[in-house]
C-alpha cells in the first residue's frame, strides 16, 4: 500500500541509519567465525567494538539530523509513528543479533 513514503530517503540520516543497523547487525553475526579463528576473546572484543560502532554511528547520525534541519522537517512531514516504526525494527535486529554473540562470547563450554 501507499502511505506516502517513496520520499523518505531522501532525508539523508533514514539511509544513514538503514546501513548501519545493517551493518552493525550483518558484522555480529561474524562474531562466531572470528570466535573460531581466534578464541573467544577476540570474539568479544569484536563485538565490543561494533556495538560501539552502533552507538557513536547513531549518534553522529541523530545529530546531523538536528544540525541539518532534517530531523524536524522529517517529523512534520511524517510524525512520530515512522520514528518509532523504524527504531523499534532495528532494536528488534540488532537486539537478535546482540543476544546470539553475547550467548556465544558467554558460553563458557566453548
Amino acid at each position: 500500500m501507499y502511505f506516502g513514503y517513496q520520499t523518505m530517503w531522501t532525508y539523508t540520516f533514514v539511509p544513514i541509519a538503514f546501513v548501519l543497523v545493517m551493518l552493525v547487525g550483518i558484522a555480529l553475526g561474524f562474531v562466531y567465525a572470528v570466535g573460531a579463528a581466534r578464541g573467544k576473546r577476540a570474539a568479544a572484543r569484536y563485538a565490543q567494538v561494533w556495538t560501539i560502532v552502533l552507538i557513536v554511528g547513531a549518534l553522529a547520525d541523530l545529530v546531523y539530523a538536528v544540525i541539518t534541519g532534517q530531523w524536524a522537517a522529517f517529523i512534520s512531514a511524517y510524525g512520530w509513528t515512522p520514528v518509532f516504526e523504524m527504531a523499534l525494527l532495528a532494536a528488534m535486529f540488532i537486539g537478535a543479533m546482540w543476544m546470539m554473540a553475547a550467548s556465544y562470547v558467554g558460553d563458557k563450554k566453548r
